[in-house]
């Protein structure tokens, strides 16, 4: 996090986070004492921080949190922070009281990304509200019918066909975040394939030749890789 000057441009440098971690999404306190941020890291839940806006070492508003929240938003009175649970589909805003470090879930089932209080104590934000399937169509008949074949809400992409053209392979955020799917054509049902750890994805499937094996991308070892 840097700080800047309005009037004279002068640049201060306000954290230095450790090689491979990231500080952002920063946001003053009303009475300008604190900043609020987000620090996170590859393999790691990100989590709210806090610095003094005079410069200082920054504290975890919740170190013992193992579930990952960004997005820091200020109360009125500088006492709590409403923030989201990471990831890439939105969640549940919750309010953090800094002092006694007590979360409050204030909606369900929101899908909520970037809650924003105004003046009066509102909050406005914006909601993710994404839904993908797959059909299939006769090549000859462009006009036909197309069948819709993934059968539950949400984010259905890249999808496969088996060798035998029995199965389909496919990623889904249905459950909140991307794994991979098997949809067989002989019994129209659908299987988790994968189970990726926590705040982790599988994406972008595609079967061996032989039908036997599933090659993805996947971070659940750091980086996305084969």
């Amino acid at each position: 996090l840097w700080t800047v000057d309005i009037e004279s441009g002068q640049e201060g440098r306000l954290t230095s986070p450790p090689a491979g971690v990231s500080d952002w999404r920063a946001a003053w306190s009303h009475d300008g004492k604190w900043i609020a941020f987000h620090r996170s890291s590859t393999g790691s839940p990100a989590n709210l921080q806090l610095v003094p806006a005079s410069g200082g070492e920054p504290r975890a508003v919740l170190p013992d949190e193992t579930v990952g929240r960004i997005a820091a938003t200020w109360s009125l009175d500088d006492q709590r922070l409403l923030s989201v649970p990471e990831g890439g589909f939105g969640g549940d805003i919750s309010e953090v009281d800094i002092g006694t470090r007590r979360i409050r879930q204030l909606t369900v089932g929101a899908r909520v990304s970037t809650p924003i209080l105004s003046s009066t104590g509102r909050i406005v934000l914006s909601q993710w509200s994404h839904e993908t399937f797959f059909f299939k169509m006769p090549v000859d008949n462009a006009a036909g019918v197309h069948e819709q074949i993934s059968l539950s809400a949400g984010s259905n992409f890249a999808q496969r066909f088996s060798p035998d053209g029995r199965q389909i392979v496919f990623q889904s955020s249905r459950a909140g975040r991307s794994v991979l799917w098997l949809h067989d054509f002989e019994t129209g049902t659908e299987r988790q394939l994968t189970y990726p750890p926590t705040d982790r994805e599988d994406r972008t499937p595609d079967w061996s030749p032989d039908g036997r094996q599933v090659v993805f991308l996947s971070n659940r070892g750091g980086p996305f890789q084969l």
